[in-house]
């Protein structure tokens, strides 16, 4: 699974040393992320360190490997500037259902 993490500033405001966060639920593995990243296993938390620049926008990469346990996971990552919580995005993925659909063909 390929989280796009999107993040922008609508303020007047340079917000230095802001993070987003994003403490993987069990059911998802870590694997990779761009930009670079950091990750501590043993909390299960990937963040980055961010600066929010008014008027600017960019996009963060998170794969994660759902391992099918529990059914469903929700997902959730935060915009942490001064201590504070400024803005979360859940996301909830489950297993994939195939639907298995027979097609007939005839020679004319």
């Amino acid at each position: 699974i390929t989280y796009h993490i999107q993040y922008s500033s609508a303020g007047n405001v340079i917000a230095v040393a802001a993070a987003i966060s994003d403490v993987l639920p069990v059911g998802l593995n870590f694997v990779s992320c761009n930009p670079a990243c950091n990750y501590d296993p043993p909390s299960r938390t990937v963040w980055w360190g961010i600066a929010l620049v008014p008027g600017q926008s960019n996009t963060l990469d998170l794969v994660a490997q759902y391992t099918g346990t529990p059914n469903i996971v929700t997902n959730v990552a935060n915009l942490i500037w001064g201590g504070t919580i400024w803005q979360s995005a859940h996301f909830s993925v489950g297993p994939v259902k195939r639907i298995y659909l027979p097609i007939a063909a005839r020679n004319h």
